[in-house]
């Protein structure tokens, strides 16, 4: 067995420096992550064919001694026509999609430049199965391997990227925000502003969409829905979800207006950026999960969380505040549901809106799925 990868101690600057031969493998970029790399043996497949195994490892969340489950890293030098097996060998959890059919996403350089392909669905031979290895989180639980195959394509690869889920990252939001600000059209109706600074520095921002044409004091009576996404850095399908929302309130189409017309939008599109920025799955850089900490958030180890908390506290003072919905991630269920907090004294009232989406999009949105009931572990 030989490392040929380990993004703090060793980076081999070509392939030519990579042990034996093997792949070059890459994870220092933006929401990468992959911490070692070790070219475990080379076999051969019933077709006769050579097959390069890699056991990989991945960074736990920043400060923590767990929460691995998201990857995404790039390996470069894939030889045409060969196949490549890796076993991803610290997973955290003893269940996922990848038991129900669910593969790892692949880009391609070469594909992306010759034919214009993005992120696909990719690899063969796909395993999820708890390994024997006990965590060293305390020692509950064994880690979990995703085992898969790929094999390289007609002509040698350049960079070839594999990762959890659609990679949306803090870049691509701020890109994101800079289009829609640029747009004649949508500028008018939204307003961009800084929520707070991250522990790392970084901005993390709000909107405010509704019709602005209106006289300030209609618009200061309209009632508020809050959204906000990727207080777990991992559940990047939420930024997609988020993306849609954005430019769906700021179109053209009449929907959109009757709901600028009676509703005002507070959004913030990335609650947790430093966690997306270095690749965590689910905490910040406090090592917190930052989604159990809305009862007592502290300014200097929560700063997201506490200065929305507060941005809704003073809404709802002067305005009534009438749904807030936090958009996730589930690594373990299929479908579109909803999960709600059940007050005392209104049981109901939080599974109207749930039911309302099952019966417009019955075909998407699952309420059978939808859960109202919270645990004291998650409040």
């Amino acid at each position: 067995n030989r490392v040929v990868y380990d993004s703090v101690h060793f980076v081999p600057v070509s392939r030519c420096r990579v042990p034996g031969g093997g792949l070059l493998f890459e994870s220092r970029f933006e929401s990468g992550n992959l911490r070692r790399a070790i070219h475990v043996q080379r076999t051969v497949s019933e077709d006769g064919s050579a097959v390069d195994e890699y056991d990989l490892l991945l960074n736990w969340d920043h400060g923590t001694r767990g929460h691995t489950q998201w990857y995404l890293f790039a390996v470069s030098g894939a030889e045409a026509g060969r196949t490549y097996r890796f076993n991803i060998i610290n997973f955290c959890k003893a269940q996922s999609l990848y038991r129900q059919g669910m593969r790892p996403l692949v880009y391609s350089t070469r594909a992306a430049a010759e034919h214009g392909e993005g992120w696909r669905r990719g690899g063969e031979r796909i395993l999820y199965f708890e390994n024997g290895v006990v965590k060293r989180s305390g020692g509950r639980g064994e880690h979990s391997t995703l085992s898969f195959v790929w094999r390289a394509g007609e002509l040698d690869e350049e960079w070839v990227y594999f990762a959890y889920c659609y990679p949306y990252t803090y870049t691509e939001l701020c890109r994101d925000l800079g289009v829609l600000e640029a747009d004649p059209s949508r500028a008018p109706l939204l307003r961009r502003k800084l929520l707070c600074t991250t522990i790392a520095g970084n901005a993390c921002e709000h909107l405010l969409i509704t019709d602005y044409a209106a006289p300030d004091e209609a618009i200061a009576a309209r009632p508020v829905v809050a959204l906000s996404a990727r207080v777990h850095p991992g559940e990047s399908n939420s930024s997609f979800m988020m993306r849609g929302i954005l430019y769906f309130l700021t179109g053209p189409s009449e929907e959109a207006r009757l709901l600028r017309e009676r509703l005002l939008f507070l959004i913030v599109p990335m609650l947790n950026p430093d966690g997306v920025i270095v690749g965590n799955y689910r905490c910040s850089l406090a090592a917190c999960d930052l989604n159990r900490r809305w009862l007592r958030p502290s300014v200097r180890h929560h700063p997201t969380i506490n200065a929305f908390k507060k941005l809704l506290l003073r809404t709802h003072a002067a305005q009534p505040l009438g749904m807030f919905v936090d958009l996730h991630g589930h690594s373990r269920k299929k479908n579109i549901f909803m999960y709600g907090c059940a007050e005392r004294g209104s049981a109901l009232l939080q599974q109207v809106f749930p039911l309302l989406l099952s019966k417009h999009a019955h075909s998407r949105f699952h309420f059978g799925s939808c859960s109202f009931s919270v645990k004291k572990a998650k409040e």
